[in-house]
């Protein structure tokens, strides 16, 4: 179920909100059962999401936009869930502002920079922390072999986030650290 609304309040600059409800199967580790895995009850995420897109007449695109989700468990009667009737792996608070720059006295050259806001999630009996990502990229766009070629460098995690995201069946995934991508793409 969802419902959703979308205003267009002058060219160039949308603006999206939206609430909805999605439920489906959920599985894990049962200890009423002996530790059997299998399908405990069902998931139930709640949510609003929100973007705003601008695009500048100077170059400058930005997309803004958030997701706040209130995530619950309907466990069947004589299920035990392991992680106190949280579902793990889902975050509760995303919040992004991503900024493309390209003006025409830049020629082929452009700029991206994109900064996240991951809330605090569960994580069984303990919440891991929230955390900040930065990225940054610079584009190069040319022809080679009259073909379109983009050269990119890419910096990505630049506030060195270090942390975990769980996923629902508890396995566990490091964000990774600071990076650096350097590459070329042709369209063929």
């Amino acid at each position: 179920m969802d419902a959703g609304l979308r205003l267009t309040p002058r060219p160039g600059t949308q603006l999206v909100a939206g609430v909805f409800q999605i439920q489906k199967a959920y599985f894990n580790v049962d200890a009423a059962a002996g530790g059997n895995y299998h399908q405990l009850g069902h998931s139930v995420h709640r949510g609003v999401e929100t973007s705003a897109t601008i695009n500048g007449a100077n170059g400058l695109t930005s997309v803004l936009g958030g997701v706040w989700l209130r995530p619950s468990l309907r466990l069947d009667s004589a299920s035990q869930d392991p992680n106190g009737g949280v579902p793990l792996g889902v975050v509760p608070l995303l919040l992004d502002a991503a900024f493309d720059y390209a003006p025409q006295h830049w020629g082929p050259w452009s700029a991206g920079a994109q900064l996240s806001r991951v809330s605090a999630r569960p994580a069984g009996a303990q919440d891991l922390p929230a955390f900040w990502v930065l990225a940054l990229t610079a584009r190069y766009r040319t022809t080679l072999y009259g073909r379109t070629c983009v050269v990119r460098l890419d910096a990505d995690n630049l506030t060195d986030a270090t942390d975990l995201f769980i996923q629902a069946s508890g396995i566990a995934l490091s964000e990774q650290g600071r990076r650096r991508t350097l590459s070329a793409t042709m369209d063929l």
